[in-house]
Protein backbone atom coordinates (compact mmCIF):
# COMPACT_ATOMS: atom_id res chain seq x y z
CA UNK A 1 0.00 0.00 0.00
CA UNK A 2 1.19 3.67 -0.81
CA UNK A 3 1.58 6.08 1.81
CA UNK A 4 -0.77 8.13 0.48
CA UNK A 5 -3.56 4.83 0.16
CA UNK A 6 -2.26 4.55 3.90
CA UNK A 7 -3.22 8.25 4.31
CA UNK A 8 -6.90 8.02 2.41
CA UNK A 9 -7.73 5.10 4.62
CA UNK A 10 -6.74 6.60 8.32
CA UNK A 11 -8.94 9.30 7.07
CA UNK A 12 -11.66 7.38 5.54
CA UNK A 13 -11.40 5.37 9.04
CA UNK A 14 -11.39 8.43 11.34
CA UNK A 15 -14.40 10.07 9.17
CA UNK A 16 -16.38 6.71 9.78
CA UNK A 17 -16.11 7.14 13.70
CA UNK A 18 -16.54 10.91 13.46
CA UNK A 19 -19.89 9.80 11.73
CA UNK A 20 -21.15 7.61 13.87
CA UNK A 21 -20.55 10.20 17.13
CA UNK A 22 -22.19 12.60 14.57
CA UNK A 23 -25.64 10.44 14.17
CA UNK A 24 -25.12 9.40 17.95
CA UNK A 25 -25.82 12.65 18.86
CA UNK A 26 -28.17 13.39 16.40
CA UNK A 27 -30.23 10.76 17.50
CA UNK A 28 -30.22 11.07 21.43
CA UNK A 29 -29.43 14.74 22.07
CA UNK A 30 -32.24 16.21 18.96
CA UNK A 31 -35.31 13.87 19.82
CA UNK A 32 -34.37 12.93 23.34
CA UNK A 33 -35.24 9.04 22.96
CA UNK A 34 -32.65 6.81 23.72
CA UNK A 35 -30.42 5.10 21.67
CA UNK A 36 -30.84 1.65 20.29
CA UNK A 37 -29.22 -1.28 21.72
CA UNK A 38 -26.32 -2.09 19.08
CA UNK A 39 -24.24 -4.81 18.79
CA UNK A 40 -20.96 -3.51 17.17
CA UNK A 41 -18.80 -6.93 15.02
CA UNK A 42 -15.37 -6.75 14.44
CA UNK A 43 -13.64 -8.40 12.01
CA UNK A 44 -10.26 -8.90 12.15
CA UNK A 45 -8.03 -11.84 10.37
CA UNK A 46 -4.15 -11.72 10.65
CA UNK A 47 -3.58 -8.74 12.64
CA UNK A 48 -1.93 -10.42 15.27
CA UNK A 49 1.08 -7.25 15.12
CA UNK A 50 -2.19 -4.64 15.49
CA UNK A 51 -4.57 -6.37 17.11
CA UNK A 52 -3.89 -5.53 20.89
CA UNK A 53 -3.62 -1.67 20.27
CA UNK A 54 -7.23 -1.92 18.21
CA UNK A 55 -8.82 -3.46 20.86
CA UNK A 56 -7.28 -1.82 23.64
CA UNK A 57 -8.60 1.61 22.19
CA UNK A 58 -11.86 0.47 21.32
CA UNK A 59 -12.48 -0.76 24.88
CA UNK A 60 -10.92 3.09 25.88
CA UNK A 61 -13.98 4.21 23.74
CA UNK A 62 -16.38 1.70 24.97
CA UNK A 63 -15.75 2.35 28.51
CA UNK A 64 -16.36 6.39 27.93
CA UNK A 65 -19.81 5.23 26.62
CA UNK A 66 -20.66 3.29 29.75
CA UNK A 67 -23.69 4.95 31.28
CA UNK A 68 -24.91 6.59 28.43
CA UNK A 69 -28.17 5.81 27.21
CA UNK A 70 -27.29 3.20 24.26
CA UNK A 71 -26.40 -0.80 24.92
CA UNK A 72 -22.98 -1.62 22.99
CA UNK A 73 -22.30 -5.10 22.98
CA UNK A 74 -18.58 -5.89 20.96
CA UNK A 75 -18.51 -8.77 19.41
CA UNK A 76 -15.01 -9.63 17.75
CA UNK A 77 -14.28 -12.10 14.84
CA UNK A 78 -11.47 -13.50 13.60
CA UNK A 79 -12.44 -16.17 10.51
CA UNK A 80 -9.35 -17.62 8.60
CA UNK A 81 -7.07 -16.62 10.66
CA UNK A 82 -3.59 -17.65 9.96
CA UNK A 83 -1.61 -16.27 12.29
CA UNK A 84 -1.37 -15.71 16.28
CA UNK A 85 -4.85 -13.09 15.65
CA UNK A 86 -7.24 -15.69 17.29
CA UNK A 87 -5.12 -16.41 20.89
CA UNK A 88 -4.25 -12.68 20.95
CA UNK A 89 -8.29 -12.08 20.49
CA UNK A 90 -9.19 -15.01 22.74
CA UNK A 91 -7.20 -13.38 25.80
CA UNK A 92 -8.42 -10.12 25.00
CA UNK A 93 -11.96 -10.69 24.93
CA UNK A 94 -11.49 -12.59 28.38
CA UNK A 95 -10.20 -9.24 29.70
CA UNK A 96 -11.83 -6.64 27.95
CA UNK A 97 -15.54 -8.46 28.19
CA UNK A 98 -16.23 -8.64 24.95
CA UNK A 99 -17.41 -11.47 23.20
CA UNK A 100 -15.43 -14.02 20.85
CA UNK A 101 -17.37 -15.57 17.96
CA UNK A 102 -15.95 -18.58 17.15
CA UNK A 103 -18.02 -19.19 14.19
CA UNK A 104 -17.11 -19.98 10.54
CA UNK A 105 -19.29 -17.41 8.81
CA UNK A 106 -21.48 -14.00 9.08
CA UNK A 107 -24.52 -16.04 9.82
CA UNK A 108 -23.07 -18.09 12.83
CA UNK A 109 -21.68 -14.31 14.38
CA UNK A 110 -25.01 -13.14 13.67
CA UNK A 111 -26.84 -15.69 15.49
CA UNK A 112 -24.48 -14.91 19.08
CA UNK A 113 -26.12 -10.89 18.42
CA UNK A 114 -27.90 -9.74 21.33
CA UNK A 115 -29.19 -6.72 19.89
CA UNK A 116 -31.37 -5.44 17.22
CA UNK A 117 -29.10 -3.33 15.09
CA UNK A 118 -25.72 -4.43 13.98
CA UNK A 119 -22.73 -2.56 12.95
CA UNK A 120 -20.00 -4.17 11.08
CA UNK A 121 -16.50 -3.34 10.78
CA UNK A 122 -13.93 -5.03 8.71
CA UNK A 123 -10.48 -4.59 9.88
CA UNK A 124 -9.17 -8.01 8.03
CA UNK A 125 -7.00 -6.00 5.01
CA UNK A 126 -3.12 -5.15 6.24
CA UNK A 127 -3.40 -1.21 8.11
CA UNK A 128 -6.98 -1.13 8.67
CA UNK A 129 -6.13 -1.96 12.44
CA UNK A 130 -3.80 0.51 12.70
CA UNK A 131 -5.89 2.78 11.08
CA UNK A 132 -8.84 2.35 13.60
CA UNK A 133 -6.34 3.30 16.38
CA UNK A 134 -5.59 6.07 14.83
CA UNK A 135 -8.69 7.40 13.46
CA UNK A 136 -10.16 6.02 17.99
CA UNK A 137 -7.40 7.99 19.29
CA UNK A 138 -8.52 10.90 17.61
CA UNK A 139 -11.59 11.02 18.64
CA UNK A 140 -10.67 9.97 21.98
CA UNK A 141 -8.30 12.68 22.57
CA UNK A 142 -11.12 15.08 20.93
CA UNK A 143 -13.95 13.86 22.83
CA UNK A 144 -17.64 13.87 21.24
CA UNK A 145 -18.20 16.38 18.30
CA UNK A 146 -20.11 19.03 18.93
CA UNK A 147 -18.56 19.40 22.51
Amino acid sequence: MTWWGAVGLALALYGVVVLLEWVYDQIVGSHGSPMPAVSLVVRITNQESHVESAVRDLESWVQQRRGEEAALEVILWSPGSTDQTDAILDRLTRQTGFKWADAPTADGVMSICQHPFIIWLDLSEPAQARQLVSGLRRVLGAGRPGQ
